[in-house]
């Protein structure tokens, strides 16, 4: 069945767009058709991880929010990048800074076109990379997806506004809820991370994701590929099976 996974944090800098372009590629090398949409609109950055030059995106996905393209026009074939020696399919909807930001999305056209999505190129799952924060221009994202994974860091300002973040998709009434623990030192307990914030913000911890920047200080890249036996892949790749089922 079809599924919309959005991805979010309520902070900058948690790792949520590394954690989405690996997520969609994993979910691709499993024979799925995946589509991932860079939602960052403010600072997109999902075409650099497959060395996708500004010039090669002829309509960013914010050319569809402004009625200047059909949506899928906005779609780019990056599956060389993951997926096509298995049969999977990974289709990108980048995105480009904008002079003109959007004050707001409307949740209708953003339903319309992914539904035109899923028929025009059978997908199996939508993931969304969401920009970070409460606003205008992530909620409508946050509200039509099915499943939402909250990523954030083990600190204090972070876990707080992810508190923030929970309540808000709880009155939205999203019906898959988990939370990312993302850049966790390895000397942490990893078991006893996961029970502590699940006590603290009386949300599931999905899983809890250690720290790979001193492995690929860069992001712009999928470190699932590179480093397909280390435990940020593993981890991932156990979590795409469980959110795209």
């Amino acid at each position: 069945m079809p599924k919309v996974v959005a991805i979010h944090s309520f902070h900058s800098g948690a790792g949520k767009s590394l954690i989405a372009a690996n997520l969609a590629a994993l979910l691709s090398l499993q024979g799925n058709r995946v589509g991932l949409l860079d939602g960052n609109l403010l600072s997109p950055n999902l075409h650099t991880t497959f060395r996708i030059s500004e010039s090669e995106i002829a309509h960013p996905f914010t050319d569809y929010l402004h009625g200047r393209s059909s949506i899928k026009d906005t779609v780019l074939d990056v599956t060389p990048y993951a997926a096509d020696d298995v049969g999977g399919r990974l289709f990108l909807l980048p995105n480009l800074p904008q002079n003109s930001p959007l004050n707001g999305l409307d949740a209708k056209l953003l339903i319309d076109g992914f539904r035109e999505l899923f028929h025009s190129l059978r997908l199996n799952t939508l993931v969304l990379d969401v920009g970070a924060g409460l606003s205008p221009i992530t909620l409508p994202f946050l509200a039509i997806a099915e499943a939402l994974l909250l990523v954030s860091r083990l600190d204090q300002d972070d876990l707080q506004g992810t508190g923030v973040a929970i309540d808000i998709a709880r009155k939205l009434e999203i019906p898959m809820l988990l939370l990312l623990i993302n850049r966790v030192d390895h000397s942490f307990d990893s078991s006893q991370v996961k029970s502590q914030v699940e006590k603290a913000y009386g949300c599931e911890v999905a899983t809890v994701l250690p720290d790979v920047s001193d492995v690929a200080p860069s992001s712009s890249n999928l470190f699932a590929l590179t480093y397909p036996n280390h435990p940020f892949t593993l981890k991932l790749r156990h979590l795409g099976e469980r959110v795209a089922k």
